[in-house]
């Protein structure tokens, strides 16, 4: 099993992925980074890169198309041929050691169940990164993402909520990564302990929604 970790980030992050790097690092992956086509994304070391999508949040299916294609990527470019598993990261997480050695087909962090019917179908669950398929899966997820995508099925703009729904409608199990730890954005103090509490019991390996220095400082312990 050789996973590849994927990065996507955007202009705005370019400080915080510079104090962020060694963290990526910490995966003991082969980095790729993914950037915005409009705008330019910076990396502080030189690795591959290719731009996806436009700078934008929630924004139709800008950032469900930009997860597709950036398991397309994978699949289907040379350079990934030795790669037996794709790892999708948002810019915002940390490594805080490698990743299990766990057979993975599709897994992800889950994070709750999405009941709204009005938006994405309700009832099943949404998926944060990390994102992390093998080849056989993340082909299958490629074809089934464009087919969701064409009949207009976006989960709310979220690549959270659409891996959910594509992963949902097509009876396709999504593993519960263990030692993950996801938020939005960990400005919420109690997140904080709670993230610090893991963190400081060994019991998390991957923590994600880091936007600030404070926010880091105030999960990791003083060095």
């Amino acid at each position: 099993m050789k996973t590849v970790l994927f990065i996507h980030s955007f202009q705005g992050a370019n400080d915080r992925v510079k104090w962020l790097w060694p963290y990526y690092k910490h995966s003991g992956l082969d980095i790729f980074g993914v950037g915005r086509t409009n705008t330019k994304c910076e990396w502080p070391e030189p690795i591959p890169t290719k731009d996806i999508g436009e700078d934008a949040y929630i924004s139709g299916a800008n950032l469900p198309l930009r997860l597709v294609q950036t398991f397309e990527w994978f699949i289907n470019d040379p350079l990934f041929k030795d790669y037996t598993h794709a790892m999708v990261i948002e810019w915002d997480s940390i490594f805080l050691g490698r990743p299990p050695e766990i057979e993975v087909k599709i897994a992800g962090t889950m994070s709750g169940m999405w009941p709204d019917a009005s938006c994405v179908g309700g009832g099943h669950p949404f998926f944060h990164c990390p994102w992390w398929m093998s080849r056989d899966c993340a082909e299958w997820f490629v074809k089934a993402g464009a087919d969701a995508l064409e009949k207009r099925i976006l989960g709310c703009g979220s690549p959270d909520l659409f891996i959910g729904k594509v992963c949902h409608d097509n009876q396709m199990p999504v593993f519960k990564l263990e030692g993950t730890f996801s938020k939005n954005s960990l400005d919420i103090p109690a997140h904080q302990e709670l993230a610090r509490s893991l963190i400081r019991e060994n019991a998390v390996w991957f923590v994600h929604g880091i936007k600030s220095r404070e926010q880091l400082n105030s999960i990791l312990p003083p060095q």
